[in-house]
């Protein structure tokens, strides 16, 4: 793609200012030869990660845990 016709809001693999997307998960289905762009995906340090994880009627469960709990008997 002609770096002209870019979309200010394409994420472009190696530029300085594109995100890692490591555990990012796509909004919804994209076909090939779509651009990604930061409205596409969302990243698991956003808000609302958690929820787009979830399968319908699932729910989470947050679990402390510190230096006791964490140490095996």
């Amino acid at each position: 793609m002609p770096v002209n016709d870019v979309p200010p809001n394409a994420i472009v693999s190696g530029a300085p200012n594109a995100p890692d997307l490591k555990g990012a998960l796509l909004r919804h289905p994209l076909e090939s030869g779509d651009v990604l762009s930061s409205e596409n995906v969302i990243l698991p340090s956003a808000p609302g990660f958690l929820t787009a994880t979830l399968k319908l009627k699932m729910r989470a469960v947050s679990v402390a845990v510190d230096d006791v709990s964490d140490t095996p008997a």
